[in-house]
């Protein structure tokens, strides 16, 4: 794959990760054996021993024997928050020290986030707990209800978690200091995480061939709207682009609706007839435009959906897009 990182290209292939110049091309630097690790840890890489490095190519730190987390998420602080499914850990990105390390009382780490007064990770034991951000201390241990289904998102006062009750999936939203603020039974299986989207918080639900989009005030948990989205043989790719949210099928197809009430605002049709695209990159923002790929990258005006340029691989299909 391919990550923008500052005024760098770093490609990973299967023989190793280079640096190449945005603007010419030229090669900066190559490091054998190694690995990015996405977007997601832009600036973190693992070598050919499985140990972690800062990704400039010198090598200035590597911390051995660390396995690949599932997630690396930057900190206000600048450090790294690593999610593995044994715990959690928090990494100085200059020296690659240790800030503190944090394993789960029983069971696995089902997720993390950072955001409402703290780190906030949900494991299988079913409780939603906030750490420091500097010292990972416990400040709070929350038991659910229910079973959570996916790791916890965070907003600057509340934080809200899938969970399955009594056999149906719930969405339940939980303030900075530990109450339970409300929960709103969604009646059918959620297709991925929710989003925040405005004053809103919307997830995806239903099945793959026929999915819906609930958006429910993210304060009082209220439904605001309910709209279908495209389907097909992977969860729709959500995106919020001005005051819409757009939703993606794999192949292209992609509606546009407005935040406040859930209408159509426009769509454009499928690029990818014959069903050759795999992945599905999520709609991006960029300098006023909406870029969509599936077997092309179209420009769209979010005001209109107007296709403003389309950029045709010659066969390549792409990955994932970053801006």
């Amino acid at each position: 794959h391919a990550v923008l990182v500052g005024d760098a290209i770093h490609l990973t292939d299967a023989t190793g990760l280079s640096a190449v110049d945005r603007d010419t091309g030229a090669l900066r630097w190559r490091a054998p054996g190694w690995r990015g690790l996405g977007p997601l840890a832009l600036g973190l890489a693992m070598d050919g021993l499985g140990r972690l490095h800062r990704r400039d190519g010198a090598a200035e730190w590597c911390r051995p024997g660390l396995a690949l987390p599932h997630r690396a998420i930057p900190l206000p602080s600048g450090d790294w928050l690593l999610v593995h499914d044994a715990g959690l850990e928090v990494l100085d990105p200059h020296t690659g020290a240790r800030r503190w390390a944090a394993e789960p009382v029983r069971g696995r780490v089902l997720g993390a986030t950072w955001g409402a007064g703290g780190i906030w990770s949900l494991s299988e034991d079913r409780i939603l707990r906030r750490r420091a951000v500097d010292t990972g201390e416990v400040q709070l241990q929350l038991p659910l209800a229910g079973r959570p289904t996916l790791g916890p998102i965070a907003g600057p006062t509340l934080v809200w978690v899938l969970e399955e009750r009594r056999g149906r999936q719930a969405l339940s939203a939980w303030g900075s200091d530990g109450t339970e603020r409300w929960v709103h039974p969604l009646g059918e299986a959620a297709l991925d995480r929710p989003r925040r989207v405005a004053d809103l918080v919307v997830v995806p639900t239903g099945d793959l061939a026929a999915p819906r989009l609930l958006a429910l005030d993210r304060l009082t948990g209220a439904p605001r709207w309910q709209a279908a989205l495209p389907g097909g043989p992977t969860p729709p790719r959500l995106a919020p682009i001005q005051d819409l949210v757009l939703a993606k099928a794999l192949d292209g197809h992609t509606v546009a609706l407005r935040a406040t009430d859930g209408a159509v605002a426009w769509a454009i049709p499928a690029d990818d007839p014959e069903a050759l695209v795999t992945h599905t990159p999520p709609p991006l923002a960029c300098r006023g435009i909406a870029l969509i790929a599936a077997a092309t990258v179209r420009a769209v005006d979010p005001a209109t959906g107007r296709v403003v340029h389309t950029l045709d691989g010659g066969g390549l299909l792409p990955d994932r897009i970053h801006v």
